[in-house]
């Protein structure tokens, strides 16, 4: 009916709109910046611990601190962050780099003067045990080897690595603290001693769970008095056993290591700025991540939704319906109308003749009277003679069969040859053995002279007249004299010219 708008092209645009639809949302929502709460940055932070034993001396001391986990997320741990005071007394000590029992300012001696007079020994002879752990959990831990030490008047960070990388903690992404704000949001996570002395050491694990989260704002950024490294002053309440634990962001973003508490004001806590961090492992060839790209689940609504832009196209540009084949011109022969079929009363297209103007008879009424050419032609190749192929009008011949003594143009277009009128214009009693609905097409190509013949995933086959079976769907060029047959040699054509 005219004007009435396709269905298939109707569904096209919706299809199309849902399509679009989708691919905006899952672009939007798939490209989503990594983050995660304070609370699951949990997840990155160690409990580190440490002791150190003079026998001789009978002097013993232990201490702990925070650390947290650098890396990629979603890939194993290597790395750990923390203070440089929090490793002082196992790893400087012993080196004769520091003090931490504070003999020098409990006795107004040196390390040395103090053994030699207490211990009646030198220093370096007194044999010193200390031990540095990473802990996962109460009983759960690893000595980690230190990469990097500056003490707290300098850097005040350490960097430790695990012999073997861990899935125990997840590392966290650091953010350039020169891009955060005075006033902003940030968390302080950690294993505070307070915390520890007040809780009932029995449910103390040391684990993630035990992790406190401490939220404030950032007031100013400072250098501390003494201090060789930048720092977030920031009211964020923290203790001794905070110290080396992260500072983040509402994303869960390092800006800071959490360094200096003030015990008489808690509104003048120090970290120390996340830049300062980032130096320190680009100088030691260290990999830390600032971003992660996070594949999201949305990014299938992405793929569906191009999946369906194309699949619209399709329905909306690409024409359905039964393609129109062009009309095969009769060949004109002496003694033959070939307009016959105009002057006659049309014959069904059940009786094997094309509804599409072909000449169905000879004028008289009988089928092309032998001693013309035409007719010659086929009796010489029935007979299996040589045919001669003089002239330049390519033209399809009937051997065998429905179509035997007939002769068609092939100069006007192609010839599809079957039972379905619909689709046909060489058409075939509905109860013609072996042939199909849509059997196979003839076409001439002028430019190369040749005839082109192709079976239509016909199901009994086309055959060339060497006996030679035709793929379903890939042409097949003949010349002018070449035989063919459709299911049989019952049903037989000749390509030539005249």
């Amino acid at each position: 009916m005219k004007g009435k708008f396709p269905v298939v092209k109707l569904i096209g645009i919706i299809v199309c709109v849902i399509g679009i639809a989708l691919t905006v949302v899952g672009a939007i929502f798939s490209n989503k910046k990594y983050s995660i709460t304070p609370s699951d940055a949990r997840n990155a932070v160690v409990w580190i611990s440490g002791s150190l034993n003079i026998d001789e001396c009978k002097i013993k001391g232990s201490w702990s601190g925070t650390g947290w986990a650098i890396g990629t997320p979603g890939s194993r741990v290597r790395y750990i962050i923390t203070n440089g005071h929090v490793i002082e007394p196992g790893y400087a000590w012993p080196k004769g780099e520091d003090d931490p029992f504070d003999i020098e300012a409990k006795t107004g001696m040196s390390v040395e003067q103090y053994f030699q007079k207490k211990y009646g020994k030198s220093y370096s002879e007194v044999n010193i045990r200390h031990e540095l752990r990473v802990n996962f959990s109460k009983d759960d831990y690893v000595v980690p080897e230190v990469v990097y030490y500056s003490g707290p008047s300098e850097k005040d960070i350490a960097i430790l690595k695990l012999d073997d990388p861990t899935d125990m903690r997840k590392a966290l992404l650091i953010r350039n603290s020169d891009g955060v704000d005075v006033g902003e949001e940030v968390t302080a996570l950690g294993f505070p001693g307070v915390a520890d002395k007040v809780a009932d050491q029995s449910t103390v694990n040391h684990d993630v769970e035990d992790v406190t989260v401490t939220k404030g704002i950032i007031s100013k950024r400072v250098r501390p008095s003494g201090r060789d490294y930048d720092a977030f002053q920031m009211d964020v309440a923290i203790n001794s056993g905070n110290s080396g634990g992260p500072l983040v962001d509402k994303d869960g973003y390092v800006v800071g290591v959490n360094t200096l508490g003030n015990a008489a004001d808690n509104n003048m806590n120090y970290a120390i700025v996340s830049k300062e961090v980032m130096d320190i492992l680009d100088s030691e060839n260290i990999s830390y991540a600032t971003e992660y790209k996070q594949i999201s689940p949305l990014i299938s609504l992405l793929v569906i939704g191009i999946v369906l832009i194309l699949g619209s196209a399709v329905l909306i540009f690409v024409p359905f319906g039964r393609k129109k084949t062009p009309v095969v011109a009769p060949v004109a022969q002496p003694g033959v109308n070939p307009y016959a079929a105009a002057q006659q009363p049309r014959q069904p297209a059940a009786q094997g003749y094309p509804q599409q103007g072909y000449a169905q008879k000879a004028y008289s009424g009988q089928p092309a009277a032998a001693g013309t050419a035409t007719a010659a032609a086929t009796a010489a190749a029935q007979a299996g003679r040589p045919v001669a192929t003089q002239g330049t009008r390519p033209v399809l011949k009937g051997l065998k069969g429905q179509f035997v003594g007939k002769a068609f143009d092939l100069s006007r277009g192609a010839v599809v040859l079957g039972r379905d009128p619909a689709t046909c214009n060489l058409v075939f009693n509905k109860d013609t053995p072996g042939i199909s609905g849509k059997h196979c097409q003839l076409n001439y190509d002028a430019a190369s002279a040749s005839f082109i013949l192709t079976d239509l995933g016909s199901s009994y086959g086309t055959y060339t007249g060497a006996g030679k079976k035709l793929v379903p769907n890939a042409p097949e060029r003949l010349a002018a004299g070449d035989i063919f047959y459709l299911a049989d040699e019952n049903v037989k054509f000749q390509i030539t010219k005249e």
